[in-house]
């Protein structure tokens, strides 16, 4: 797992976790889970079910399976704290993600260096804010047209390039003589 910073490290401890399933409430956690948390999570659920699978008996009502540990504590942590912190802009998922998936996140997130391990996990949340909308490459390309100057600006440019190619004697020799073979095609196959 990738490599977290000092402060991520000795906030979100094993301890932490331990203390956050049992609800005590000797932490305040007033923010919005980080992968720098996330990370540690995902090193705490590891050990978790190992000391499941060396345990004989587990009598908890506490999922062994990583995914629903690691979802079962972030929903802890949002309930005691970060669904009251001053962060409305983002919401927790309806629908976490599994386990696989918000592991690769996290190394994806923390592969260019501990700097990003104290921002907001995305893959956790989604946007509360309906103006924050992501657009496909389709869609932005539709609003771009629908914008009058900016469609006739890249007209005009399209028209200039192709004007400019055409003065080209090599090229222009090119377009006639492909011109040319197209339609003799064209001819032979009417025939």
């Amino acid at each position: 797992m990738a490599n977290i910073c000092d402060i991520c490290l000795k906030q979100y401890s094993y301890d932490f976790f331990n203390s956050t399933i049992c609800g005590s409430a000797d932490f305040a956690f007033r923010q919005i889970i980080t992968y720098g948390c996330l990370c540690q999570l995902s090193k705490w659920a590891k050990t978790k079910k190992q000391s499941y699978n060396t345990a004989v008996d587990n009598t908890d009502d506490f999922p062994t399976d990583l995914s629903g540990m690691v979802h079962t504590v972030i929903n802890k942590i949002h309930t005691f704290g970060a669904s009251s912190s001053n962060a409305s802009s983002v919401q927790l998922k309806s629908t976490l993600p599994a386990y696989c998936t918000m592991n690769r996140s996290v190394t994806r997130a923390l592969t260019t260096g501990n700097g990003n391990c104290c921002l907001v996990a995305q893959c956790l949340y989604e946007s509360s804010s309906p103006t924050l909308h992501i657009q496909t490459a389709t869609d932005r390309k539709r609003a771009s047209r629908m914008n009058v100057s900016l469609r006739q600006s890249e007209q005009t440019d399209h028209t200039k390039r192709r004007k400019l190619r055409r003065k080209d004697s090599d090229y222009r020799q090119q377009e006639q003589s492909s011109d040319s073979s197209r339609r003799k095609s064209r001819r032979l196959d009417s025939e």
